[in-house]
This record gives structure tokens, sequence and C-alpha cells, in this order.
């Protein structure tokens, strides 16, 4: 069985070096988008993953040509995104 003490200072010390190189990132981030303050480049990283997180979500795209069609559509769980040439267009996640 392990020393518990050598266990916990080897996983403080990963944390430790994976805190390092995430800091790295982030201050060389920063200079490259010339934000002044850090607070500036964490929001842009929230958002970033934010929209990447959304854009990657897999999606199922549906058509309604007629009002009936639309309204199945969303009795199954289908959001209303827009309309294009008189076709309702609807989406749902997989």
């Amino acid at each position: 069985m392990p020393n518990k003490a050598i266990s916990e200072q080897s996983h403080s010390f990963r944390s430790h070096l994976n805190f390092l190189n995430y800091r790295k990132k982030i201050l060389s981030t920063s200079r490259n988008f010339g934000h002044k303050n850090i607070k500036n480049t964490l929001i842009c990283i929230d958002l970033e993953r934010a929209i990447l997180r959304r854009t990657n979500d897999w999606l199922i795209v549906k058509v309604a040509k007629t009002l009936q069609e639309a309204f199945n559509l969303v009795e199954v769980g289908f959001d209303y995104v827009t309309e294009t040439d008189g076709c309702k267009i609807s989406r749902k996640r997989k």
C-alpha cells in the first residue's frame, strides 16, 4: 500500500504544476490579446468556452412547410428557430 503522505505530496505537486501551466497560458493569452487586466482575459475565455460548448452540441433540424407541421414539431420538443421562404425551421438536441 502506498504511503499516504507521499501520495498527498505527489498530488499536491501535480496540482501545483498544473496551476503554474494554466497561469502561464492565461498570462500568455492575456498578452496576445493586449489586455491590461487579467479579468478581461478570463471573461473572454469563459465566453469562448460557452460558445464552443453550445456549438458542439449535436442538433436535429427539421423544416415545416405548413402550420400543422410546425405544431407537430413543437409537440415533440423542437424549438422554432426562424422562417425563410415560407418554411419554418426548428431544431432539437439529440
